[in-house]
C-alpha cells in the first residue's frame, strides 16, 4: 500500500474519531467542568482561608516580637519583684481588683498612675502607629499583666485589675498563645479577635502574658475581595462552633451569628483540607458548597476557621448545552478542512520523501557526503537537514576510522618494539645468568678464583638488573594507578646527592668519564620532603645520563631558588655531553616505553621507564622535572622540588659543609641471628636459599612446606616444651596458603612474630598480610642484610614486650610461647 493512500486513509479515521471524541466529549464535559470548577472553588476557599491564618498568624509575629523587647521585661521583672516584696499577694490583688471594678476613687489613682507608665504609653504609641499603618482602628485595647495576674501597662483601662483568673490568661501562660473566638468589643466598635501571649525572660521563665484586641475588619476585606473575582460565587467564613462569622452575600460586616447549614449534612472528600456538599437551598436550588480548613501558617496551627465557597449548580452548567453542540460543529468544520489541506499536502509531501529516499540510496552506494536540497519550513525539512549532517558526520567517521586505524597500526607497532625492547632487556641478562650458572655447574673447577667471583659478579649484577626491571613496572604502575604514598621528612639534599654520586661513581669510573657535584647557591642544610624519591629520581637522572655519554661527563648541580608562587625550591641540574636529544622529541621521551628511536634500546640498553617514572614522582613531590638538549652537545635534566618548612635550617655552601652539618648514626646489623626459626616455603630452591643465609647468621632452622605441616610442627613443638623464636612465612603454598595457616595460629593464641615471604610486590599485598596477623613482610627475591635485619627488629620487639606474671609470682606465657626447650637445645627437620 502507498504511503498516500495510507495518509488518506488515516484522515478518514481521524475524522470519523473527530466525530466520536466530540460526542464522548459533550457527554462527559459537565463532569469535567464540574471538576474544574470544584477544583478552582477548593483552591479559592483555601486561599482565602491560608490568606487569614497568615494575616492572624502575622500579628502573632508581630506582637510576639514586640513582647520581647527589654523595656516590657524589665517593667515586669520590676513589677514582679515588686509584688513578691508584698505579706500577701492575692489578697492585695482580690483587694485591688474590687475596688477597680467598683470604680472606687482610691483605685483611680491607680489607674491614672498605671496610664502614665513609660510602657503604658509606649503601647498606646505603638497601637496608634499601627492602627495609622492599616488607616483603620485595626487594634482596640492592649495591656500586661505581670506573673500574678496584675496590670502592669495598658492603653484603656481594663474591666478587671486581676485577670489570671481568665481563661485567655491560663491558656496563654501554659500554652503560650492564646487567640479568642469572635465577639464584638468596645474598644475597637466592631467584632474583634483577642491576642494573648506569654512573655518569658531570657533564661525562659515566666515574666507575664500581653492581650490585644484585633479588629477583623481586614479579614472581612480579604473575603469581600476575593467574592468580588466571580460574581457568581459567595464566600462565608464560620468559626470552630460551624456559626457564621462573615456572608459575602450581605453587604452588613455585622456576623450573622448563626449556624452554617453544612452542619451534619454528609460530604466528599476533597484533598486533605477541603469537603465537598451537595444541597438543597430553601427555594429548591441546588448548592455546591465547598470547604477549607485552616491549616495554620508556621508554628502557628490555626483558629479552626472553615472558608466557604457556594455556586448554583444551574449557574455551572448553563454553558455546557452550548458547549456540546460547538464540539461537534467545530469537529465537522475541522475535519472538513482537515482533509482538504491533506489532499494538497500529500502530493508534496510524497515528492519530498521519495527525493529524500532517492539520497538514502545513493550514500548507500557510496557517495558519502551527498545533500538534499529541501527550502520548506516544516518537520520534514528538520529530518532534511538530519539527514544531510549525518551525511557530513559519515564523511568524518570515515575519516576518523581511517585514522583510528592508523592510529592502530602505529600503536601495535610500538606495542612491537616495546616487546622487542622489553625481550632484549630481558633476555641479555638472562643469557649471561643461564650460561655462566651452567658453566658453574658443568666445571666445578671452573677458572681461578678471581674468575670465579666475576663469573658470580656477572649473574648478581644481571640478577639486580632484571629485579630493577621488575620494580621500575611496578613503580610506573603504582604511579599510575595513585597507590604510591609520600612519606615527608628532614633530610639533607647535599647527602643524598652525594650518596648518588658515590654509587655511581664506580661506573663512570669504568666508562673513563668524570662525575661532578657542587653547590651553584646556598642550599638549605635540610629540607622537608621523601628522602626515598628524591634519591630514586636522582639515581634516575643520573643513570640515565652515564648510559647515554660516551666521552667527557655528567654533572650534578644544586642550587635554591623560588618558584612562580613565591614558595622556595631545590634545584638540582643533571648535565651530560652526551648525543643530545632532537627538538621535537623532548616531551615524548617521558612517555612510558619511549625511547628517541627504535636503535635507542639496542645502542644503550633500558626498557624507557626511568625518565617517565621521575617526572611522576617529582610531580608527587610538588615539583617539576624539565628538559634542555643541543644535538651533539648534550642534555640537562632539571629538578625542581619544594623544601617545605626550613624554619631554623642553616644554608650550606658545598657538599662538605652539608655532610658535616648531617651525620647519620650507624645502622650495622648484629654479626648473628640467635634464634629458633620455623621456615615454611614449599619450593626447594627458595628453602635451600633461605636456611643457607640463616644457618650462616647463626640461626637454628626448622622446615616446613605448607600451611598445615606448620601447624602440625607448632603442636610438635608444644607438646616439646619446644619454642620458635620467629615464623617466616610463605604466603602462596598449596593444601593451606600463608594467610589461613596465619589466621588459624593467631586464633590459637600465637603471639610469636611471623614474617610474610611472598613474591607479590604491591601495596595491598602487604596490606593483606599485615591484615591476616603478620608481624612484618619481606618481597621476594630475598635480599640477605634485608631478611636479616627484618628478623634482627622483630626479635627486638618481642623481647620488649610485657610477660604477664601469675599470683604466684611465676611467668606464664601462652601455649605456643613455650616452645623452647628447657635444656637450651632445639632441633631441625629437613
Amino acid at each position: 500500500m502507498k504511503l498516500t493512500t495510507k495518509f488518506y486513509s488515516l484522515l478518514i479515521v481521524l475524522m470519523i474519531s473527530t466525530l466520536l471524541v466530540g460526542y464522548l466529549a459533550s457527554r462527559q464535559a459537565s463532569e469535567v467542568l464540574r471538576n474544574v470548577i470544584i477544583s478552582r472553588s477548593a483552591g479559592q476557599a483555601q486561599s482565602v482561608i491560608d490568606e487569614i491564618d497568615r494575616m492572624v498568624h502575622t500579628r502573632i509575629a508581630q506582637w510576639r516580637a514586640y513582647s520581647e523587647s527589654p523595656q516590657i521585661r524589665r517593667a515586669l521583672q520590676d513589677s514582679n519583684a515588686e509584688f513578691a516584696k508584698l505579706p500577701d499577694v492575692q489578697a492585695t490583688i482580690d483587694e485591688r481588683d474590687q475596688q477597680w471594678r467598683s470604680n472606687d476613687p482610691a483605685v483611680s489613682k491607680l489607674s491614672t498612675e498605671i496610664d502614665a507608665l513609660p510602657l503604658s504609653q509606649e503601647l498606646a504609641r505603638q497601637v496608634a502607629l499601627l492602627n495609622d499603618e492599616y488607616g483603620a482602628a485595626e487594634y482596640g485595647e492592649v495591656f500586661i499583666t505581670n506573673r500574678y495576674g496584675a496590670n502592669v501597662a495598658e492603653t484603656n483601662r481594663t474591666s478587671d485589675y486581676r485577670q489570671n483568673d481568665e481563661t485567655w490568661w491560663r491558656s496563654a501562660k501554659n500554652e503560650g498563645i492564646y487567640v479568642d473566638s469572635v465577639a464584638y468589643d468596645e474598644s475597637v466598635q466592631e467584632y474583634a479577635i483577642s491576642l494573648c501571649l506569654r512573655i518569658d525572660d531570657a533564661q525562659g521563665d515566666f515574666l507575664g502574658v500581653l492581650k490585644t484586641v484585633i479588629s477583623i475588619h481586614e479579614i472581612v476585606d480579604v473575603i469581600d475581595q476575593s467574592a468580588k473575582q466571580d460574581s457568581v460565587l459567595s464566600i462565608s467564613l464560620i468559626d470552630a462552633e460551624k456559626k457564621f462569622i462573615y456572608h459575602s452575600a450581605y453587604s452588613s460586616r455585622t456576623p450573622l451569628d448563626q449556624i452554617s447549614p453544612l452542619a451534619g449534612l454528609t460530604h466528599t472528600s476533597f484533598g486533605p483540607t477541603q469537603r465537598i456538599y451537595e444541597y438543597a437551598s430553601e427555594d429548591g436550588t441546588r448548592i455546591l458548597s465547598i470547604v477549607a480548613e485552616s491549616r495554620g501558617s508556621g508554628k502557628y496551627q490555626g483558629l479552626g476557621w472553615e472558608a466557604i465557597v457556594e455556586q448554583a449548580e444551574d449557574s455551572l452548567m448553563a454553558p455546557l448545552t452550548r458547549l456540546r453542540w460547538n464540539i461537534l460543529g467545530v469537529a465537522l468544520l475541522l475535519a472538513s478542512i482537515a482533509l482538504g489541506i491533506s489532499w494538497l499536502v500529500g502530493n508534496r509531501l510524497r515528492t519530498r520523501i521519495a527525493r529524500l529516499s532517492h539520497a538514502a540510496k545513493r550514500i548507500g552506494d557510496g557517495e558519502f557526503g551527498l545533500q538534499v536540497d529541501d527550502e520548506s519550513h516544516d518537520e520534514l525539512n528538520d529530518v532534511v537537514r538530519q539527514f544531510n549532517a549525518m551525511s557530513w558526520k559519515i564523511v568524518q567517521s570515515h575519516d576518523e576510522l581511517l585514522a583510528a586505524q592508523h592510529r592502530a597500526e602505529s600503536a601495535n607497532l610500538a606495542k612491537s618494539r616495546f616487546l622487542a625492547t622489553m625481550s632484549h632487556e630481558l633476555r641479555t641478562p638472562m643469557t649471561a645468568i643461564l650460561g655462566f650458572t651452567e658453566n658453574l655447574l658443568e666445571s666445578p673447577d671452573y677458572g681461578s678464583l678471581e674468575e670465579r667471583n666475576e663469573t658470580l659478579n656477572t649473574i648478581l649484577r644481571n640478577g639486580e638488573h632484571l629485579l630493577g626491571l621488575i620494580d621500575d613496572v611496578l613503580d610506573l604502575s603504582k604511579i599510575e594507578a595513585g597507590r604510591t604514598e609520600i612519606q615527608t621528612e628532614l633530610c639533607s639534599p647535599g647527602q643524598i646527592a652525594n650518596e648518588v654520586i658515590g654509587i655511581l661513581k664506580k661506573r663512570a669510573a669504568s666508562r673513563r668519564l668524570t662525575l661532578r657535584i657542587r653547590c651553584k647557591t646556598p642550599i638549605p642544610a635540610e629540607i622537608e620532603t621523601d628522602a626515598l624519591r628524591l634519591r630514586q629520581i636522582l639515581l634516575n637522572l643520573v643513570g640515565n645520563a652515564l648510559k647515554f655519554t660516551e666521552k667527557g661527563g655528567i654533572s650534578l648541580e644544586l642550587s635554591s631558588t623560588f618558584g612562580d608562587v613565591g614558595r622556595r625550591m631545590l634545584r638540582v641540574r643533571v648535565e651530560d655531553t652526551g648525543p643530545g636529544i632532537p627538538s621535537d622529541q623532548l616531551e615524548h621521551i617521558f612517555e612510558p616505553f619511549v625511547q628517541v628511536d627504535s636503535t635507542t634500546s639496542r645502542s644503550f640498553g633500558g626498557a624507557g621507564l626511568g625518565l617517565p617514572i621521575s617526572r611522576r614522582l617529582a610531580e608527587l613531590l610538588g615539583g617539576t622535572l624539565i628538559v634542555e638538549s643541543t644535538i651533539g652537545t648534550g642534555s640537562a635534566f632539571t629538578l625542581s622540588v619544594p623544601v617545605g618548612d626550613i624554619e631554623g635550617i642553616p644554608f650550606v655552601e658545598s657538599i662538605d659543609q652539608c655532610l658535616k652539618s648531617h651525620s647519620q648514626p650507624s645502622q650495622d646489623m648484629p654479626p648473628r641471628i640467635d634464634a629458633n626459626v620455623l621456615l615454611v616455603e614449599d619450593s626447594r630452591d627458595a628453602q635451600l636459599l633461605i636456611r643457607t643465609i640463616l644457618e650462616r647468621a647463626g640461626a637454628k632452622v626448622t622446615l616446613a612446606t605448607n600451611g598445615v605441616e606448620a601447624l602440625e610442627r607448632m603442636e610438635i613443638a608444644e607438646e616439646l616444651a619446644l619454642r620458635y623464636d620467629v615464623i617466616l612465612m610463605d604466603m602462596q603454598m598449596p593444601m593451606m596458603d600463608g594467610y589461613t595457616a596465619t589466621e588459624k595460629l593467631r586464633g590459637l593464641g600465637c603471639q610469636i612474630p611471623i614474617i610474610a615471604l611472598t613474591a607479590q610486590a604491591m601495596e595491598e599485598d602487604r596490606q593483606r598480610c599485615l591484615d591476616v596477623g603478620c608481624t612484618d613482610y619481606q618481597s621476594k627475591p630475598i635480599h640477605r642484610k634485608t631478611l636479616l635485619k627484618k628478623i634482627h627488629l622483630a626479635l627486638s620487639d618481642q623481647q620488649q614486650e610485657t610477660v604477664i606474671s601469675s599470683p604466684g609470682g611465676r611467668s606464664e606465657m601462652n601455649s605456643f610461647e613455650r616452645l623452647h626447650p628447657a635444656n637450651g637445645d632445639s632441633s631441625t627437620d629437613d
